[in-house]
């Protein structure tokens, strides 16, 4: 059990040239406090059966009470079989900017979800894990931009659910880990996918021991298609934008003295790609630096 408290502070000041002519806009420091209280608890039913059970109050200064919770339960049929599910509430308040902007609303409501899932996980040899989940998530009163107005908006209902697959092979010293997730999400009262959502995404883990002082990972991400708003024209427009793939590379080497020596190549390929309409993103990058434990 336990008590939190956040206090959270801003303000703004963007001022742009364009096509359009000039914009300013500006909002002076607004700030906003939540104290929240929660309890969890883990209860052992049998050695093959426990469950976790939480729940939380929050009192925002603005929003005032909110009540949400989670429960999560397991099950083992054996050492190498078990189902797994889970059920909560979430509660979102509007951001700062959201309410206060020269986009912003004050008559925004915060958001609220539901949420479960459902999934088995399988030891099918010593060096072949594989696990499989359903989820839904619904979400009330969904805060989105609304191009037409340029205000945020609460924009309804809008669900998301799916599947999400995962296999790891244990090959001696190294392990190796496939996912795949496809997810579908709407918006009820439109009917149009969420932005920025992708229905399929894809990643490969490579994470190879060497040496018995070395470590080499590979991760490979693959997003497929998605839509968002371009704002270059006005009214804003619905576009989609194409899939990408990331190949990022890091490595550690253990050194004398409990020095570590870290690495890592982000974006190898260098690949040109949006995350959100109009935004850019990082090129190849590269870091290195060394790491001691005392």
């Amino acid at each position: 059990m336990g008590i939190e408290q956040k206090l959270e502070k801003g303000d703004s000041y963007f001022h742009s040239e364009s096509g359009f002519g000039p914009f300013t806009t500006i909002f002076n420091e607004e700030k906003s406090r939540v104290t929240g209280f929660y309890l969890q608890n883990r209860i052992n039913w049998r050695d093959n059966f426990n469950s976790v059970i939480g729940v939380r109050r929050d009192n925002h200064d603005r929003f005032g009470m909110e009540t949400t919770y989670e429960l999560s339960t397991s099950y083992s049929f054996d050492d190498k079989n078990r189902i797994k599910s889970s059920y909560g509430t979430g509660f979102k308040a509007p951001s700062l900017f959201q309410l206060y902007s020269s986009f912003g609303n004050l008559n925004l409501l915060p958001e609220s979800s539901k949420s479960w899932d459902i999934g088995i996980e399988s030891q099918i040899s010593k060096k072949v894990l594989f696990g499989l989940t359903y989820f839904n998530n619904k979400f009330d009163n969904l805060i989105e931009f609304d191009g037409g107005t340029s205000l945020y908006v609460n924009s309804g209902v809008a669900v998301t659910s799916g599947i999400e697959a995962n296999i790891l092979f244990k090959i001696k010293k190294m392990n190796l880990k496939f996912a795949y997730v496809n997810m579908e999400s709407k918006n009820e009262k439109t009917g149009l996918d969420l932005l920025r959502r992708a229905r399929n995404k894809f990643s490969l883990n490579l994470n190879y021991n060497f040496n018995e002082k070395g470590n080499l990972n590979m991760g490979i991400i693959h997003v497929g298609n998605r839509d968002d708003s371009d704002f270059s024209s006005c009214p804003a427009s619905r576009v989609t934008l194409n899939g990408y793939m990331l190949v990022n590379l890091g490595f550690s080497y253990e050194l004398k003295n409990n020095y570590r020596l870290i690495g890592r190549i982000d974006n190898l390929l260098d690949e040109e790609y949006e995350e959100i309409k109009g935004y850019g993103t990082s090129p190849r990058a590269y870091y290195l630096g060394v790491k001691r434990n005392w």
